[in-house]
């Protein structure tokens, strides 16, 4: 037992060196398919993911791109998602006491009827409203996907 107690701490060491040192990377958003358009103050992107699957994802993905605001000054944002289909249902984000923004945020959320009720196109529209500094503002997107 003496032998094998320099072979655990050596472990130990090991695993906890790479614990500690783990490299937080993000990998690159890549979704399978995607409209993008940019407003005044927000680029967003619109995405379904996992189309081959049984449950494919639909989401949002929203960056802030004005240049008169920081950030971190947003303290309150919120979107909703509703699709012209009426077989595909909506979905919401929301963040009422939002702490220390980057600037971007992301929500998919599981779309059965997406996966199963592909037609040739998918039409979105989504309503984003932010609060900064005591004002409250909107920006409205239009998306199409072509599913073929």
């Amino acid at each position: 037992m003496k032998q094998m107690i320099p072979f655990l701490v050596i472990g130990v060491i090991v695993a906890g060196a790479m614990f500690l040192l783990r490299d937080e990377y993000e990998e690159p958003f890549q979704p399978d398919l995607s409209d993008e358009v940019t407003q005044n103050d927000w680029n967003a992107i619109f995405f379904i993911n996992d189309i081959e699957n049984d449950v494919a994802e639909v989401g949002l993905r929203l960056t802030f791109i004005n240049e008169d605001l920081e950030p971190d000054e947003i303290d309150a944002l919120e979107f909703f998602v509703e699709f012209d289909d009426t077989e595909l249902n909506g979905f919401f984000y929301q963040d009422l006491e939002v702490e220390q923004f980057d600037g971007t945020v992301k929500h998919g959320e599981e779309c059965q009827e997406c996966s199963e009720n592909l037609g040739e196109k998918i039409v979105a529209s989504a309503v984003v409203n932010w609060r900064a500094n005591g004002e409250t503002k909107t920006e409205q997107f239009h998306f199409g996907l072509v599913t073929d």
